[in-house]
């Protein structure tokens, strides 16, 4: 059930429709609801940065020259010997796709890599980027963190629809908790995962909504 109050609720849903009147649009002005959610991953234990950001972690699949680089930078790598180990072990390819974020491979020995791993990698949608001698390994491995976190952060924020300004207060509130009541209960740990829930509309800046666990 929605833990919201509806107290706030109702002062929040009221200032954003008076604000929007004031601005006197040429558009129905529609109200949403936001959540952002809490990272959780329960199969990874996925640790966090200084920041609370998850920590992504990028695996090298290299030659002998990328597998040195890789060391000098502390970043987690395989060389071609631990690979063929592997030996297209359905398993361990799960395994070593659960472990990590995303993979590179040296470009010298890409071709062995559908023989030694199948298309395991592919299947988990974390098929390895390529990497060669002239580039960055350092900038190539900042590019994929940036794009996950930013794909991350994405997943991490739910907005839909609750009403519009010239809607009764009162059934926009309704849906709003009808919103969060169809919500919440789908997250793995309910409202535990919620870091926080907004009220907007096209023209007036988010308010937070109060809520208790």
């Amino acid at each position: 059930m929605s833990k919201l109050s509806r107290e706030t609720l109702n002062k929040s849903i009221n200032t954003i429709i008076k604000a929007a009147k004031n601005e006197k649009s040429d558009f129905l002005d529609t109200i949403t609801v936001k959540f952002t959610l809490k990272i959780y991953d329960p199969q990874k234990n996925r640790p966090l940065t200084s920041k609370g950001e998850p920590l992504i972690q990028v695996c090298i699949l290299g030659d002998q020259k990328h597998c040195e680089e890789a060391a000098s930078l502390n970043a987690p790598f395989m060389n071609i010997d631990e690979l063929r180990n592997i030996n297209q072990n359905k398993k361990l390819i799960r395994q070593l796709a659960k472990q990590f974020d995303a993979f590179l491979v040296s470009e010298s020995i890409v071709e062995q890599i559908p023989c030694i791993m199948g298309p395991g990698l592919h299947k988990a949608g974390k098929t390895p980027g390529i990497l060669t001698h002239s580039d960055s390994m350092a900038q190539k491995i900042e590019e994929i963190t940036l794009k996950i976190q930013d794909d991350m952060k994405r997943l991490l924020c739910l907005t839909t629809d609750v009403g519009h300004v010239e809607m009764a207060p009162e059934r926009i509130a309704d849906n709003v908790v009808y919103a969060v009541n169809n919500l919440v209960p789908y997250l793995k740990k309910n409202w535990n995962n919620v870091k926080s829930v907004y009220i907007k509309s096209s023209t007036v800046p988010a308010i937070p909504l109060d809520y208790t666990f």
